[in-house]
Formats: structure tokens, C-alpha cells, sequence
């Protein structure tokens, strides 16, 4: 089980992706900037799902507070145009709008395969 932290202001969105995975993993839920580093102050995370803009703003400085603790994001985002933004600031997975349930479930399982092959 890994600890995941979703940052998206979309309530729907929000609750599709926590209720996808909150069956196998511990999830934060977070809609803002200001939450996720304060999430990120407070708690450890092995992977972070989040929306590039949100409602207080792009992401940027976010995404760098994860990517300095090493911890992996997936980008979402409605708008393909970002992905080389993210991809300068060490994002490693791009996801545009609609999201697969699917995807976001193989992408979480894979991150708990990788912390316990690292751990053995």
C-alpha cells in the first residue's frame, strides 16, 4: 500500500480518482497549491496525481516541492500545451483530460511495485 496524494479542484474528479484508489492505497485529497505543500510539510507521499492548474494557480511550484522529496507526480491536465513544462521540471507522466480510471490505477500499482522491489 502506498500513501497518494491527489491535487485536483475538479470535485468530481477529485472524488473519482480518491474512490479508485483509496481501496488499495492511503489517499490525501487536496484542491489547492497552498494544501499540497502543506501536505507535503506535514506527511510523507510515495506518488502525487495533480492537476496542473489549479484553482489558486499552475502547479509549478508544487510539482518542484515533490520533485526535491523525490517523490514521483503525474501530471492531469485538460491542456496537452504543458506537458513540456512539466516534462523541464522532472515529470515523468503527462496525463490530458479524461482521465482513465484504468491508467491512474496501473500507474499507483506500479508505484507500489517499485517501493517494494527497492525495499527487498
Amino acid at each position: 500500500m502506498c500513501r497518494i496524494l491527489v491535487a485536483e479542484d475538479n470535485v468530481s474528479l477529485n472524488v473519482l480518482i480518491t474512490t479508485a484508489l483509496d481501496d488499495k492505497h492511503q489517499v490525501i485529497s487536496t484542491s489547492s497549491n497552498e494544501q499540497v505543500i502543506e501536505a507535503l510539510k506535514s506527511q510523507t507521499f510515495d506518488l502525487v496525481f495533480m492537476d496542473f492548474r489549479l484553482a489558486d494557480g499552475a502547479a509549478t511550484h508544487a510539482i518542484q516541492a515533490c520533485i526535491k522529496q523525490n517523490i514521483p507526480v503525474v501530471v492531469i491536465t485538460a491542456n496537452e500545451r504543458y506537458e513540456l513544462s512539466c516534462r523541464q521540471l522532472g515529470v515523468e507522466h503527462f496525463i490530458v483530460k479524461p482521465v482513465s480510471i484504468r491508467v491512474i490505477k496501473a500507474l499507483a500499482a506500479a508505484s507500489s511495485v517499485n517501493d517494494v522491489v527497492a525495499t527487498e
